[in-house]
């Protein structure tokens, strides 16, 4: 199921290309019309997969209605998230309605001023982006908006993509463009950072979502537009990442993932919150998607005994761009809408103070994923050298944690380490020392939290004590001569200790979406990187 989640996926992503400054059309610059390489329907839907699959969804359609369900869904931005382009444009490029409109350009090297212009405008955009893909550096400007990139057309009929923030309240979507925007370089030319102020005059649409088609109106006009993913303007390709954010539910406990779907070959892969990972196809796998949001699968599996077991599923889908989107079953809504660079920066800066994660945000893509690859290298490393060990540790390739079972520590409701727990200690010490202070990973580490954690029974300030007493506990004894570190490491271990104590409010969740209550009681390790050693 979980790798059919991803072709499904497949077919209702976008592949994000913003751009910035003035273009033409396609037909304007070569003079020729794009053309369409999206699949072709059946009766208005949408077939991926095996023929056997096909007419299993034909005799089983979906019965969830898309506009009842887009109608008792309060929308707001993350349900926007995506690119879409007018169906056309040559026809409203001449019946444009323009209006003086003043906004900043991005255009990178020049000085806020510089940027500033103010010139008609045409009143509806002839293609909108929005999300943490509206702009090249969308991840750097997240901060406390949402980004959207407005196609507008000048009098010249250039489309000017115009960067603004943007805020959903019911059926409304309100763009407000910057009023000034710079870019900060070093003397090497590596951006440092963005200046920009909103500005104070919006431009607002009521807009209608249904499946791959968003329709924007203002002043009695209406702009028909499509997804990429299903316009004429599309390569006939899709490659993409989504990340389960912060706070969703997950869908089919599916955490991240990726997949690269083109006319003769697809390329899936999937990890679960529990760490697990899946690429290939299932059998007889296939798909349905209808263009007015509906979204059904069929697939087969095969049982211990040899047994083929089928499987139907149905869903509506939001529209997304090629790093986002969100699914819905008709009551609960999945978002997948954090892109890789986004979600390894947010695993990274777990733990950090306010100034490192200042620090994080100036670093460009490229080095966060050499930290998030290198940070993944140490935490396999260690994985095995307790596999190796014998030695019973839960580590969480995404989040970082390095967790121990508190019963193994402790008895039950103190904080003294047991006998057994000091053994454990230990062991565990040295083979963590000598991976990460060994030459592969010097200097990486700057600080090791030691954190504490409850289940969610009992009084939360007595959870909150027992937590951080259990914290120092562990913290005291590892920096012991009794512990039996390496001398070598001995000091820099010690040194870079610090114990925290977070009661109950980072519980652990079993694949149910209930907290575990065994594996929350816990004390974790999380190294925090240090920012410097990229390289």
């Amino acid at each position: 199921m979980k790798k059919l989640i991803c072709v499904l996926l497949a077919l209702v992503m976008l592949l994000s290309l913003a751009a910035c400054g003035e273009e033409k059309t396609q037909k304007e610059e070569h003079g020729t019309e794009p053309t369409p390489t999206t699949p072709v329907s059946d009766d208005g839907i949408f077939y991926f997969g095996s023929e056997t699959g096909k007419q299993k969804l034909k005799a089983a359609p979906n019965p969830l209605d898309p506009a009842q369900v887009y109608s008792r869904i309060d929308f707001h931005e993350k349900l926007l998230y995506g690119r879409f382009v007018a169906e056309d444009q040559q026809a409203y490029t001449a019946e444009a309605v323009y209006e003086t409109l003043t906004y900043s350009a991005t255009h990178g090297f020049s000085t806020a001023e510089e940027n500033l212009c103010t010139e008609p405008m045409s009143t509806l955009p002839v293609s909108v982006e929005m999300g943490p893909s509206a702009c090249h550096y969308g991840r750097k400007l997240r901060g406390d908006y949402e980004w959207a990139t407005l196609g507008l057309l000048n009098e010249r009929g250039y489309k000017v993509d115009v960067l603004c923030t943007y805020t959903v309240s019911g059926n409304t979507v309100s763009f407000t463009p910057l009023a000034a925007y710079e870019e900060k370089m070093d003397e090497n030319m590596v951006l440092q950072q963005i200046l920009y102020t909103v500005g104070e005059n919006s431009l607002e649409y009521t807009f209608e979502v249904a499946g791959t088609s968003l329709k924007l109106t203002r002043d009695g006009q209406t702009m028909d537009m499509k997804t990429w993913y299903f316009s004429e303007d599309n390569s006939g390709s899709i490659s993409f990442a989504g990340y389960l954010a912060e706070g969703s539910a997950a869908f089919a406990n599916m955490d991240h993932f990726s997949c690269t779907w083109a006319e003769d070959f697809t390329s899936i892969y999937l990890t679960t919150l529990q760490d697990e990972l899946y690429s290939a196809s299932l059998h007889n796998a296939c798909a349905a998607l209808n263009e007015n949001g509906q979204l059904s699968f069929y697939w087969e599996t095969e049982d211990e005994a040899g047994n083929i077991q089928e499987h139907l599923e149905h869903l509506i889908y939001y529209p997304g761009d090629g790093q986002s989107v969100a699914l819905t079953d008709g009551e609960t809504v999945y978002y997948y809408t954090e892109s890789y660079t986004s979600r390894e920066a947010v695993a990274i800066g777990e733990g950090m103070t306010q100034q490192e994660r200042e620090q994080l945000q100036t670093l460009s893509d490229n080095e966060i994923q050499q930290i998030a690859q290198k940070k993944a290298d140490l935490l396999e490393d260690l994985a095995k050298a307790y596999e190796e060990a014998g030695l019973n540790v839960s580590i969480n390739t995404r989040t970082g944690e390095i967790a121990l079972d508190s019963t193994v520590l402790f008895g039950v409701d103190e904080s003294v380490i047991s006998q057994e727990g000091q053994a454990f200690l230990q062991k565990f010490t040295q083979i963590y020392t000598s991976v990460v202070y060994s030459d592969k990973y010097a200097d990486f580490v700057s600080r090791i939290l030691v954190e504490g954690h409850t289940d969610t029974s009992g009084d939360y300030a007595h959870n909150q004590v027992l937590s951080q007493e259990r914290a120092d506990s562990v913290k005291t004894y590892c920096q012991s001569e009794e512990c039996g570190v390496d001398a070598a490491h001995r000091e820099a271990f010690s040194q870079s200790l610090e114990a925290v104590g977070y009661a109950c409010d980072k519980p652990v969740y079993d694949e149910n979406g209930e907290v575990d209550m065994d594996a929350s009681r816990r004390v974790s390790f999380r190294f925090i990187v240090r920012l410097t050693a990229a390289d």
